[in-house]
């Protein structure tokens, strides 16, 4: 019989991770590498490409460049190994794609209208109200009902989903508040812009 122990690692094991490209790049690192994250998504006119992340690789020998298809799984892995992306801007739309997945939770609670009457109200009733006031002002949501009784299921669902993102930034990647804090709501801008489709809907002349 084979070692079950393959599919249980101990508990302590330090950088377990499933992706094989994740022990990849955790292994460069133990050897000493210098890793650099980008994350790149090309728009052309109304289209935007799936995202990537790109990784440039400075080891023995000529500096070399990774790329995979953006997924949560690699991107939560990332985080696990400390790895920031290349500036303010780049992280903010790392976590303004990782809003997608960290929001899911609160739509299916509620379906996407009342998901998204809850969380503009949220936002906008939140420290980061004068932050996203550009993008907050071209979005036009009913008003929630505060007496459903998911109400409130679904608004601490998102406010943790931010709070998640916020300690991401300050534990994992130990950005400052303050840096953290600009990365964040620059995040949530990017976040609201791809799910309202403001961008496009201002190029078409409908903002």
């Amino acid at each position: 019989m084979e070692n079950i122990n393959e599919y249980f690692p101990p508990d302590d094991e330090e950088g377990w991770f499933e992706h094989p490209r994740l022990r990849h790049w955790q292994e460069l690192l133990h050897r000493g590498a210098q890793l650099q994250l980008e994350v790149r998504r090309a728009r052309r006119g109304l289209d935007v490409d799936p995202p990537v992340l790109q990784v440039t690789i400075e080891a023995d020998g000529p500096r070399r460049l990774e790329t995979e298809p953006w997924s949560d799984d690699l991107h939560r892995g990332l985080l696990k190994l400390g790895m920031r992306a290349i500036s303010d801007d780049n992280e903010s739309l790392r976590f303004g794609i990782a809003f997608a997945d960290a929001f899911e939770p609160a739509e299916n609670c509620v379906g996407d209208g009342f998901f998204n009457s809850i969380l503009i109200e949220a936002l906008k009733q939140g420290p980061l109200a004068e932050r996203l006031a550009e993008q907050l002002q071209q979005i036009h949501v009913l008003t929630p009902n505060r007496d459903s009784s998911a109400y409130a299921e679904c608004r601490a669902l998102i406010v943790g989903a931010i709070q998640g993102r916020a300690r991401e930034l300050t534990h994992d990647l130990e950005y400052e508040k303050p840096q953290a804090t600009k990365i964040l709501g620059g995040a949530l801008a990017i976040y609201l812009d791809d799910r309202f489709s403001i961008t496009e809907r201002r190029e078409l002349g409908w903002a």
